[in-house]
């Protein structure tokens, strides 16, 4: 017999987006709160550390993903808030799986 046991995410219970740069040799980490309001100064768009543009989309056009991010914050924020009748959870994978 097989057992299996899932974990659930409420919306409200999101706090921060954390952000971890790939680049060889860096490494660093940079957590941002979901509650501030980052539609001026872009903090996660390049690394603070090398200046790897973590959010460029394409080398060529400088297109960023962050106005897509913070539509999804504002998108958390809003129905996490939301009276509604029902609960809205995420599933996360088990511990191991898909990690780079």
């Amino acid at each position: 017999m097989r057992t299996q046991t899932r974990q659930y995410i409420s919306l409200g219970d999101f706090v921060s987006f954390r952000f971890k740069c790939k680049t060889k040799g860096c490494g660093t980490e940079l957590s941002l709160p979901l509650q501030e309001n980052y539609s001026l100064t872009h903090p996660a768009a390049k690394c603070p550390n090398c200046n790897a543009g973590w959010l460029r989309l394409s080398e060529v056009t400088g297109v960023t993903a962050a106005p897509q991010l913070e539509q999804l914050v504002v998108a958390i924020r809003s129905i996490s808030e939301w009276p509604g009748v029902c609960e809205i959870s995420l599933e996360i994978r088990p511990d191991g799986c898909g990690q780079q």
